[in-house]
């Protein structure tokens, strides 16, 4: 798969397209980042893994997996800022262009699209890697009608793709690190702050995401659990077992975390440590209560 040639009847048209989406992101090193932060949020909000049970994509309902294929469609367009077509999703470069969303490469393209370009976006969740491309849904490109009049984009049809960007990598699944027992075990906590300590306890020397945390705790102001709740609090807890929950927000955490070696984070990550004896040292000379 590559872009497409200059001389392919379609190069004009999905050229314009890409383009034009390109520039509105600010490039496509920016845009790779900004689909793979919707897809990920996308899948996420409906795996809801603390909740569920469920860590895979492929244990998500057709109606759940299309459910997701709309929220990518709904998040691209604001955060391209780019206005709805009159007849399909985007209106760009002067023309209506579809968004098609595929966990693979089975696209389903509705009758409305027919000979209109399309955005395909295909992702495995399995793998964390996205792709992103511009094809016009010209019917000699398509399969055969299902039920619903619904037309795949056949072998050959693949071959017309205009690829943007092809099998980057996108902000991996978190829970398909942690074996099943582990998120059963975090989910079953009773009350917010057990359910943190499981997690932390649990998922050591990893940074984990400020979304994970949120939804593990299912509170709204989950973060107090982390500055300050009296003996009862996530990191209280956890230090009386020799266990720091370092949050890459404060400049303390950053230094301490900096000065053990351990795994940098971002300002929306955490990271648990279980403290060696020769750390302890540092970790209260930090003023850290170990």
């Amino acid at each position: 798969m590559s872009p497409l040639a200059a001389d392919h009847a379609d190069y004009a048209v999905v050229r314009s397209i890409a383009d034009e989406i390109t520039d509105v992101a600010g490039g496509v090193e920016e845009l790779k980042i900004l689909v793979g932060e919707i897809i990920r949020d996308a899948i996420d909000g409906v795996i809801k893994s603390p909740k569920t049970g469920r860590r895979f994509y492929s244990e998500l309902q057709n109606s759940e997996k299309t459910y997701i294929g709309t929220c990518v469609e709904v998040d691209l367009r604001a955060a391209l800022g780019v206005r709805r077509g009159t007849l399909l999703d985007l209106n760009v470069a002067g023309r209506e262009v579809d968004v098609k969303f595929s966990g693979s490469t089975a696209w389903m393209i509705p009758p409305e699209a027919f000979e209109h370009p399309c955005v395909l976006i295909s992702a495995s969740d399995l793998t964390a890697r996205v792709s992103m491309g511009v094809f016009v849904a010209h019917l000699h490109y398509l399969s055969a009608p299902n039920r619903d009049q619904k037309r795949g984009v056949s072998a050959g049809g693949r071959m017309n793709v205009h690829w943007i960007f092809e099998n980057v990598a996108y902000p991996p699944n978190f829970w398909q690190s942690v074996s099943h027992e582990t998120a059963a075990q975090i989910a079953d906590g009773t009350t917010g702050n057990a359910r943190m300590a499981a997690l932390f306890r649990a998922v050591l020397d990893t940074p984990i995401p400020r979304k994970i945390v949120e939804d593990v705790a299912r509170q709204k102001d989950f973060m107090r659990r982390l500055r300050a709740d009296g003996e009862r609090g996530t990191r209280n807890v956890l230090a009386r077992e020799g266990i720091l929950v370092l949050c890459g927000v404060w400049t303390r955490d950053r230094a301490l975390i900096k000065k053990l070696g351990l795994p940098a984070i971002s300002s929306d990550q955490f990271l648990s440590h279980r403290l060696h004896e020769r750390e302890m040292f540092e970790a209260r000379r930090a003023g850290f209560p170990v």
